[in-house]
């Protein structure tokens, strides 16, 4: 991956200690438990037996090779055999994710390394910027959010709980090719006895704001590449202030 090779360029590490899942799963394609070990010579996935095969399917095509980490291969073991294999003294870690424990740990580990590089934000902005590739799967997860709120639309009745209508959203992302969620699902719905909408038309009209808001911050992070935490808040702000305003 040439973002890759343009941290090591940048940086002038020589190894890349990858410890965050969402970092892990972008460059890897496995975001499970364990690492990854990039250098110029290998790129490695260290997991234990419940994830290899699991990350070794995932991270096909990619050029990562998975290393088993178990009772008799501990990882100690595992990352001393890179560090001498590859000659490496000089290794970037993401500092804003790894604990103090375990940076002390790899530090203790491995005295052949002589420098350790704070990497700050400089693989989590890897993923800030989208490929054309990566926008259209965007656009594909937003197209599965749409369906299943069209067709959770027509199941809305007098007397469903949240949590029903909860449970209906996923099952529609999931049966529209849905792998996953962002985040869970929250379904607010509040029963008004002077309003002219009423239970359903409550629901609805909270299903719609919030689908709104949210392909507003997507077309924000996506087309105009604002930060997702700066748009988040902007949309925030606004809501509160059009409700105070309605109240």
């Amino acid at each position: 991956m040439q973002k890759i090779a343009d941290v090591f360029s940048r940086s002038g590490v020589q190894a890349l200690f990858i410890t965050d899942p969402h970092n892990m799963g972008y460059i890897s394609g496995f975001n499970g438990e364990g690492m990854l070990y990039i250098s110029k010579k290998q790129k490695i996935i260290i997991t234990d037996s419940r994830y290899t095969e699991a990350a070794e399917k995932v991270s096909a095509g990619r050029g990562f090779h998975v290393t088993e980490e178990n009772a008799a291969h501990k990882r100690k073991k595992i990352l001393q055999d890179l560090i001498e294999e590859d000659g490496v003294s000089i290794v970037g870690y993401e500092d804003r994710f790894m604990h103090c424990y375990d940076f002390s740990r790899f530090v203790n580990w491995l005295p052949a390394v002589q420098q350790w590089l704070p990497l700050e934000d400089q693989i989590t902005a890897i993923r800030q910027i989208k490929t054309p590739e990566e926008q259209e799967i965007m656009a594909h997860a937003e197209a599965i959010g749409d369906a299943a709120f069209a067709d959770i639309l027509k199941e809305i009745r007098p007397g469903m709980t949240e949590l029903q209508l909860a449970a209906k959203l996923e099952y529609q992302m999931k049966m529209h090719g849905a792998t996953g969620f962002s985040f869970s699902t929250i379904a607010v719905a509040m029963f008004s006895s002077t309003g002219a909408l009423g239970l359903a038309g409550s629901i609805a009209l909270a299903l719609g704001v919030g689908a709104l808001t949210g392909l507003v911050n997507g077309i924000g992070v996506v087309r105009f590449r604002i930060p997702a935490m700066i748009i988040t808040i902007s949309t925030q702000a606004l809501l509160k202030g059009i409700c105070l305003i309605l109240m």
